[in-house]
């Protein structure tokens, strides 16, 4: 008992066990001393025997007839034991939840704030940035910084000063730059993102969720440091790959097939020339500008590659670097000042906008000699004079006429190539007199090969035109005008691929575009869904 009543350290309990006690104690003594008291009555005087036996008994008839028949006693028990009963429970109440210990009910903690990520994703390799989604249970307003793992221990790859504010619904939706000096991950490694936040001085961490890269190229430049040291031994340089420069031999010879070569072929030589740029990122030359298995050489980030042209939407470059490689390189590697880029020449090569049949001559008749299809690139050698049918060399090397409705060929491009007078298109085409000036035109390059994922430039199909003089580009992909630049603001209507769009503002680090459709609506769209030549990129204001 005694354990028990130093284990009662509420006031109230205590209170409440005296007044129990009190009325235990107070209770018998009335009683007592209401039994005991002197009687001042006189004594009965005795009459005649009365039979109790034989009279009528008398039931109380209700519940109050028996609490008034009730003595003093039991009326105060009536009220007193359940006032005992409540006190009982109460005190259990008290008691049970300190098991052994005997301590007090303790209020139910908050559950601790959690976060959970649903995406992190790199959406962009100039600047590096991430873009994070989430989920949570933390109070609108709090900061959230990321940080990246790998093989279980803390990358330094974020910015430390970037943050995201949790909205209202607790949902985190942000991107996160990464820190200006900070290493590229190892290649081969997988690196995964976990968010942090303080609430009330406690550290909150979130769950860790895999880094997604659904671009060939920013692999390329996130890995990018590891790319640069793995690259193979320059044994490329004697391949004579075709560029834009009239210097280099028209012949074919595919980098693949360059044998290995001695030691000359291990040295540097300086980068002279006119269009030279640097490299911000280290990447992969290719054979084609193509993401597929073409890599011939490496460039690293603070070289300086010649600039020997470009596809007509600038995505690609074709380079040689300080190793004397030739082929493409992804823009998005590169620093290329603006005036360069102007310069730089476009080659004659083109996406395929639509799959379909090449032929021996520029008519739909007798057996195709091969096929295009989308996302396929086609060199250009040749027009008919109406400017329907192309002559080209697709990528198994065959050549024939294909139906220009299949090609995505920008107008500048298809301006410069020469027309062939010597087929006709129909057997009422006239023939025209070939112009003097065609026989000087510089044969198209025949190996460099345009992006299939970059390069669907303006099509015969395009919807709508639009004013003359105003800064304009193709799309690309098919994909939605919104009213904000962001993925998940309202949309506002559709653009479809190979129309044309005027160019109205752009964001500060050209990912998005205002534009303004053939049907008249104006809104956001991505600049993936875009083909904008560099010159022209220059040019849109910033909003």
């Amino acid at each position: 008992m005694q354990d028990l009543l130093s284990s009662l350290a509420s006031p109230i309990v205590i209170g409440v066990i005296v007044v129990v006690l009190v009325i235990l104690i107070a209770v018998p003594l009335i009683l007592r001393r209401r039994n005991t008291a002197p009687v001042d009555e006189e004594p009965p005087e005795f009459g005649e025997t009365v039979d109790y036996t034989s009279m009528e008994v008398q039931e109380p008839t209700g519940w109050r007839e028996r609490f008034t028949n009730l003595s003093l006693a039991s009326k105060i028990l009536v009220f007193v034991v359940p006032l005992l009963l409540v006190v009982a429970v109460v005190v259990l109440i008290l008691l049970l939840p300190g098991g052994q210990n005997g301590q007090a009910l303790q209020p139910t903690p908050a559950p601790p704030p959690e976060i959970t990520v649903t995406e992190a994703r790199l959406v962009g390799i100039n600047p590096q940035r991430m873009r994070i989604n989430a989920t949570s249970t933390l109070p609108e307003g709090t900061e959230v910084t990321a940080q990246m793992i790998v093989d279980e221990e803390v990358f330094n790859w974020f910015n430390p000063e970037a943050t995201v504010e949790v909205a209202a619904d607790g949902a985190i939706n942000g991107e996160l730059n990464k820190a200006e000096n900070a290493l590229s991950p190892p290649e081969g490694t997988e690196p995964v993102v976990q968010l942090l936040a303080t609430v009330g001085g406690q550290e909150v961490l979130s769950d860790q969720q895999p880094v997604v890269i659904l671009v060939d190229e920013h692999a390329d430049a996130f890995f990018g440091a590891a790319v640069a040291e793995v690259q193979p031994t320059p044994t490329e340089e004697e391949e004579p790959t075709p560029s834009a420069t009239p210097e280099e031999e028209p012949e074919e010879e595919t980098p693949e097939e360059a044998e290995p070569t001695a030691a000359p072929t291990a040295t540097t030589n300086p980068i002279s020339g006119d269009l030279v740029a640097t490299v911000t990122n280290g990447g992969n030359v290719r054979e084609e500008p193509l993401l597929i298995d073409n890599v011939v050489a490496q460039i690293n980030a603070g070289e300086q590659v010649e600039i020997q042209g470009r596809t007509p939407n600038g995505l690609w470059y074709y380079i040689r670097n300080v190793r004397n490689n030739e082929g493409w390189v992804s823009g998005t590697l590169l620093s290329i000042d603006p005036a360069i880029a102007a310069r730089v020449p476009v080659l004659p090569i083109v996406s395929v906008f639509t799959t379909g049949n090449v032929y021996a001559e520029p008519r739909a008749e007798g057996a195709p000699v091969d096929q295009v299809f989308v996302g396929e690139t086609v060199d250009l050698f040749g027009k008919t004079s109406n400017g329907e049918w192309y002559e080209v060399e697709t990528v198994r090397e065959v050549r024939g006429w294909v139906s220009a409705a299949l090609l995505g060929i920008p107008q500048e491009v298809a301006a410069d190539v020469p027309v062939d007078t010597t087929t006709r298109s129909s057997p009422a085409e006239e023939e025209e007199e070939p112009a003097p000036t065609e026989a000087a035109l510089p044969s198209p390059t025949p190996e460099p090969e345009q992006p299939a994922e970059a390069e669907v430039p303006l099509g015969p199909t395009g919807g709508g035109t639009l004013e003359a003089g105003g800064l304009t580009a193709q799309v690309q992909n098919t994909g939605s005008l919104r009213d904000q630049p962001d993925p998940n603001a309202e949309v506002l209507g559709e653009i479809s691929a190979g129309e044309s769009v005027e160019l109205l503002q752009k964001n500060v680090n050209a990912t998005w575009f205002r534009v303004r459709s053939t049907q008249g609506v104006e809104g956001w769209v991505n600049s993936s869904l875009l083909t904008v030549a560099p010159e022209v990129k220059e040019r849109v204001p910033v909003a």
